[in-house]
């Protein structure tokens, strides 16, 4: 699996429990490999599609159109369409820390969301701030970033009992975070192994949080 292939739909996850509806929600995963080798080039890039938030959180306002706020922040990761006739955008930057090789690096994961009403107005928008920690390698060697999400861990998920902060206890801060079309809190943790811009093997949880309690989840392996 490459790291800029790194998409899906959640109907067709290999999951340990999935409730979640049948909707499409497509992850922009594809900065994992991308942790100990790039950097971005800011040049002529600003600090509104950087996802900084001061610039992010200044410049969206309500009722802004999906052609403006795509001018702003660039195109999106993926978009979303619900039963409910409301869209959103998901924009995500990554960034990452470059250090000597043998030291701890993090890759910051910036994240925005954006959603429209039914006449396509912006009506609410959240952005984030996560971070994968790994080692730095030298090129050709093995990299992990993230923690690991242990199974035992994940079975302690109880849909309707475990809360929004005893999912966060149990596997930390989520790389991303969110919501969804029909505004439920959505958090998500990867974690992945790889050489150079490839992944080789991985886990990612998604968690759909309803007034601060699990309503569902679903785990997945990464494979190549």
């Amino acid at each position: 699996m490459n790291v800029t292939d790194f998409h899906y739909s959640f109907q067709s996850m290999n999951t340990t429990s999935n409730r979640l509806s049948a909707k499409k929600l497509h992850c922009a995963a594809a900065f994992i490999g991308a942790l100990l080798l790039i950097s971005i080039q800011c040049g002529c890039t600003t600090p509104a599609r950087l996802l900084d938030r001061e610039t992010v959180m200044g410049q969206l306002q309500k009722g802004q159109t999906p052609a403006q706020v795509r001018q702003i922040l660039g195109t999106p990761a993926y978009s979303e369409t619900g039963a409910n006739n409301k869209t959103m955008d998901v924009f995500i930057v990554q960034i990452p820390t470059l250090v000597e090789v043998g030291r701890m690096a993090s890759l910051e994961v910036r994240s925005v969301f954006v959603r429209y009403d039914g006449a396509g107005k912006a009506e609410k928008f959240s952005h984030h701030i996560g971070h994968a920690k790994g080692f730095a390698v030298a090129r050709g060697e093995i990299w992990r970033a993230g923690r690991p999400l242990s199974m035992e861990k994940i079975r302690q998920i109880k849909p309707g009992e475990t809360t929004k902060d005893e999912a966060i206890d149990l596997f930390g801060p989520p790389t991303i975070e969110g919501f969804d079309v029909y505004g439920l809190t959505l958090l998500r943790w990867i974690y992945a192994e790889g050489r150079d811009v490839s992944i080789l093997r991985g886990q990612e949880l998604l968690v759909r949080v309803d007034v601060e309690v699990v309503m569902d989840f679903a785990h997945r392996n990464l494979k190549p």
